[in-house]
């Protein structure tokens, strides 16, 4: 049923994890698995900004349940959300895969290429697995150690790419999710979707990670270094016969102007001291480009420059 509460688990507590479980907690709160040593709080408040979800911005205090990573009986969650850093997906997997679980959806919401491959060589037949591409704002705010500030800025919109046979469970999801106000839609290309995600991902995150601006500014002198950038990743991907014919000037200059207050995932993690994901966005469009003959040099410029910065915070 439709209006039946489901149980969330989120793998990764980080802005996207605790942004999705401030967001899911409309119909019934999130479980976020986490080391309480890290995260020891058990609410947090949400505050939207700019959001089409509230009629003004407000604070809302929002009750989670934290999962131990030592847990291994998941089996009470209908849907399993993977929101760890690229580099960690992985490891989330392998410990799906050794767990007990009957999720009707596993959805992998991490930036990059290769998740969706990688999770269907890890777990098999266990699990019906998807993309989750999420397409929203999100922002930590500490306030105290055992309180903390997210802020969402954007309407939340995304598209559950998977298999043909997870039609039904991808369009019940997608009608909770508008029935929460998102945008949603269902995608039968998971590498297409994945391949869209990161060439978006390629035009704003390593300009705005360089000079330190919410995605907004990558419109200005840097727009044309940013559309080079997005024209190689696309010859890349057509390359490899991903159809991303659709991903015009236009429509990535439209698809900014719904984020442009935002501050991407790149530049965030460079704020932070994090390592970045850009191995698994730049990197990965640099690699796979390698091996069937186009040059990225636009990219590879950018990823050696943002890389650079990446060590020097570490000093």
């Amino acid at each position: 049923m439709i209006n039946k509460p489901q149980n969330t688990l989120i793998i990764g507590p980080g802005a996207l994890g605790l942004g999705l479980a401030a967001l899911f907690s409309a119909e019934k709160p999130a479980s976020i698995m986490g080391p309480a040593q890290k995260s020891p709080l058990h609410k947090f408040i949400f505050a939207q900004a700019g959001s089409e979800l509230l009629t003004e911005s407000k604070d809302l205090e929002v009750p989670v349940t934290w999962i131990e990573p030592t847990s291994k009986d998941l089996s009470q969650f209908d849907y399993i959300w993977i929101t760890t850093p690229a580099y960690r997906v992985e490891e989330a997997l392998e410990k799906l895969r050794d767990s007990k679980i009957s999720a009707k959806l596993i959805l992998i919401a991490s930036n990059g290429l290769g998740h969706f491959e990688k999770a269907k060589a890890i777990l098999g037949s266990r699990a019906a697995v998807c993309r989750a591409l999420v397409e929203v704002g999100f922002k930590i705010e500490p306030e105290s150690p055992s309180l903390n500030r997210v802020i969402i800025t954007g309407r939340p919109k995304v598209t559950l790419a998977g298999d043909q046979e997870l039609s039904e469970e991808m369009d019940s999801l997608c009608k909770r999710l508008k029935n929460e106000n998102w945008l949603a839609d269902v995608s039968f290309n998971p590498l297409e979707a994945e391949w869209k995600k990161v060439i978006f991902n390629i035009f704003v995150n390593p300009i705005c990670a360089l000079l330190g601006c919410p995605n907004g500014e990558v419109l200005k002198s840097a727009l044309p270094v940013a559309l080079a950038a997005a024209e190689e990743a696309k010859l890349v991907a057509q390359t490899v016969g991903i159809d991303v014919s659709s991903l015009t000037k236009e429509s990535l200059i439209h698809k900014v102007s719904f984020s442009s207050s935002n501050i991407c995932s790149t530049l965030a993690q460079l704020r932070q001291n994090k390592k970045t994901e850009l191995d698994y966005i730049t990197g990965k469009v640099i690699e796979i480009g390698k091996t069937v003959g186009i040059s990225t040099p636009v990219v590879a410029a950018l990823h050696s420059l943002v890389k650079a910065r990446e060590d020097l915070s570490k000093i």
